[in-house]
């Protein structure tokens, strides 16, 4: 794969992650900030570093396995071809399409299955957790790295 085009990915993916990261974040302390930040971000790079050199399919299991750290989530698996059409999905921005919205410790908890697509096709499905939520940064975060792996995946065809 051609370098340039793996530095352009992991540079608009990273300023994207870095945004996400600290939107919402201003309450928060400085150090809190950069130590949090610093740590995900180093999960991201070697995530990237993973899905530019890995076949589709570790790559694909790589991503899923972060996916579970970053969302908490019960499980996550990849369906090239939706099981399921009918699941809500987890948009670009980091909203989930649902009528109805539950919190708890942590921010929104996901709905029991919600759909993640991947540019270039398929999708993963979260399973949420019933007692931990998330973040507006951490579905900001999953994003990102979900459309990493799929810009990754495209530029290796």
């Amino acid at each position: 794969m051609n370098e340039s085009v793996v530095q352009v990915l992991l540079a608009s993916s990273l300023t994207l992650f870095i945004v996400a990261r600290l939107v919402g974040r201003a309450r928060a302390t400085d150090l809190i900030i950069r130590r949090t930040t610093c740590r995900e971000l180093r999960r991201f790079r070697q995530l990237v570093d993973v899905c530019a050199v890995a076949d589709a399919d570790t790559a694909t299991k790589a991503v899923a396995a972060a996916l579970v750290e970053v969302l908490h989530l019960r499980d996550c698996w990849f369906e090239a071809v939706p099981v399921d059409p009918t699941l809500p999905e987890l948009g670009p921005d980091g909203d989930v399409a649902v009528t109805v919205y539950r919190r708890a410790r942590g921010g929104l908890l996901l709905p029991d299955r919600v759909a993640l697509p991947r540019r270039g096709g398929g999708r993963f499905v979260l399973c949420g957790s019933p007692t931990t939520g998330t973040t507006a940064e951490e579905r900001l975060i999953a994003t990102a790295m979900v459309a990493a792996l799929g810009s990754l995946q495209a530029s290796k065809r």
